[in-house]
């Protein structure tokens, strides 16, 4: 609380203060904040969840970075419809009007897509067995001969494997992914050496 005092002085140099005690209350600022889990994910499963741990909030405005928007407080889970990276803005207001603002990026990775055939032959094109967005979300990827030997595993495979040393032939890969590995996909690779 502060106090407020008014001087007044006349022209013919007189004045007269008066003292107004505990007049004007300055209140403090909400502090935003956001916690995003996880703060990327997949289009599989798009669902980011918001919160925000702000004291002295009363209000809470939620822009989500794709045009869709909330008034929920404090917690919120927004399901995304395309990949890509969203800013998210939150603004906090208290119950006297005091404001804050805070910004978080996140991140829909687009569904891996595997390419099924590689020719290792050195001239760029299919040297590699190739996922498009691997690199972009944490993975793992094995793969096997028509045996069930295991004749290749990586962890956060990055297209660089070119099934060097292998035959000709069809192999089997089994590609985990997502931020907890949760997600797995299988399928098959043809290695053709011409």
């Amino acid at each position: 609380m502060y106090d407020v005092s008014l001087i007044v002085t006349t022209a013919q140099g007189c004045d007269d203060t008066v003292t107004y005690a505990n007049y004007i209350q300055v209140y403090d600022q909400p502090v935003a904040n956001i916690v995003a889990t996880p703060q990327q994910t997949t289009i599989a499963d798009p669902v980011i969840t918001f919160s925000s741990s702000s004291n002295g909030v009363s209000d809470w405005f939620w822009a989500f970075g794709d045009g869709n928007t909330s008034l929920d407080p404090p917690s919120v889970s927004h399901m995304y419809s395309s990949d890509g990276t969203f800013n998210v803005m939150l603004i906090v207001s208290s119950d006297y009007g005091c404001k804050d603002t805070a910004y978080i990026d996140v991140t829909i990775v687009a569904e891996p897509e595997f390419y099924n055939v590689i020719t290792p032959d050195g001239n760029g094109q299919n040297d590699v067995f190739e996922i498009l967005n691997a690199e972009r979300i944490p993975n793992k990827l094995l793969v096997f001969n028509r045996w069930g030997n295991k004749v290749f595993e990586a962890e956060n495979y990055q297209n660089d494997w070119d099934g060097e040393n292998l035959a000709d032939g069809t192999y089997f890969y089994i590609f985990i992914y997502g931020l907890e590995l949760q997600n797995e996909y299988n399928g098959t690779l043809t290695i053709l050496r011409q």
